[in-house]
């Protein structure tokens, strides 16, 4: 499947790699594809296409696991919109999910843009989102609507490229999954054993509750590489933005200052409600910041449900790190598990439920043996979701 992107994959790292500008590349030989595609259907992908192509896939991965001396889990990374990356992916977590069942598994899923990529977008997304939050344990949205926002709007992009759109991507991820030593000892510690296993951490901090799967990524700053040698920011500038940008689901271009986190219900429902948070600080000097400084802007209780109850100081989790990141002096990553995707979860699945009841579609899908009852699975499932984080 999707022969063109495989090879480009390999063909660029090749090049990056020879050039200096990488230190790896893509081994070949744990590559797959075939020259079909899945038509963006997702049934097609899961059910038509899932038997060999998880067999062929499941060698490549047991070989890459035995030449391993430390196995952290499986991050798997999926497009929601489309036949292959939904359909193909969420068969392959599925069954990985039950090979290797005391794995971490988080996925990151690119959700598609909300004005459309393809006529059977939200299907898609749904039987996505209903397969990964019952086989993996945390997933992670990212939403092509914000990623071209940061490029248009932050970076000054107004034609971003792939490329450009995936390494923004690739940047917000790292500011939380970058290895990091936690102390001020021997920075090669980082490397070594549990110490560099990000996943467990976000599993045991974020994914407690099996019905709350879905985390928010928050990161700063993200500006234009030519404007980070003239950054001024303070640390307890910084730290205030990024909880204002949580509890009110927005952006560094335009945050509402209007919503006040030490009173959230004067807001009502456009303060966000979270369980719990993952918070990696990196930069010059971060060891020298006081030891209650996390605690003085995350350890506040109206952040959080009082559904579940618990002390506040477990409901956040912080690490610092003396590495720059992307050249950044100093920079915070967070990621949540609250109630930011309610909106966008809502629209979609209003969407689909008016295309289900037209029996819009449903033919591609029926065709390839995914029937009324799966769908109706994906609603509840969805639905009741969208229920548990509207009620936090």
């Amino acid at each position: 499947m999707e022969p063109k992107v495989v090879q480009k994959c390999l063909l660029d790292s090749a090049k990056s790699h020879s050039n200096g500008e990488s230190l790896w590349q893509y081994d070949k030989k744990y590559s797959y594809h075939k020259q079909s595609g899945s038509g963006n259907n997702w049934a097609l992908g899961y059910l038509y296409y899932s038997q060999e192509e998880y067999e062929e896939t499941h060698s490549r991965i047991q070989s890459l696991l035995e030449s391993l001396d430390y196995f952290g889990g499986f991050q798997v990374f999926s497009s929601l919109a489309g036949g292959t990356g939904s359909g193909l992916g969420a068969h392959i977590v599925e069954r990985l999910r039950e090979d290797f069942s005391k794995s971490n598994m988080m996925n990151v899923a690119v959700w598609p843009y909300q004005s459309g990529e393809v006529i059977l977008q939200n299907y898609n997304v749904l039987l996505t989102l209903n397969s990964l939050i019952q086989d993996s344990d945390g997933v992670i949205p990212i939403y092509n609507d914000e990623i071209m926002f940061v490029c248009r709007e932050l970076l000054k992009n107004k034609r971003p490229s792939y490329k450009v759109m995936n390494t923004v991507i690739a940047q917000q991820l790292l500011s939380v999954m970058f290895p990091f030593s936690n102390s001020t000892k021997d920075k090669m510690s980082l490397w070594s054993g549990s110490n560099s296993n990000i996943l467990s951490e976000i599993v045991r901090q974020l994914c407690i509750y099996p019905q709350f799967k879905l985390l928010s990524l928050k990161n700063i700053p993200q500006c234009d590489n030519k404007t980070i040698e003239f950054n001024t920011d303070l640390w307890e500038g910084m730290i205030q933005r990024i909880r204002q940008m949580i509890i009110t689901n927005g952006n560094e271009h335009k945050i509402n200052w209007s919503i006040k986190a030490e009173n959230p219900s004067t807001y009502s429902t456009k303060f966000i409600k979270s369980l719990s948070h993952l918070m990696v600080i990196r930069g010059d000097k971060v060891f020298d910041l006081p030891g209650s400084f996390e605690s003085d802007y995350f350890g506040i209780g109206s952040l959080y449900t009082k559904k579940y109850g618990g002390s506040v100081d477990n409901k956040y989790a912080y690490f610092r790190d003396s590495h720059r990141i992307h050249g950044h002096e100093k920079s915070i990553g967070v990621l949540s598990n609250n109630q930011s995707h309610c909106q966008i979860l809502e629209s979609t699945l209003r969407k689909a439920t008016m295309m289900f009841h037209e029996k819009a579609f449903l033919h591609h899908y029926e065709k390839f043996g995914v029937n009324a009852d799966k769908f109706n699975e994906m609603f509840l499932t969805c639905e009741t979701t969208l229920a548990e984080y509207k009620g936090l």
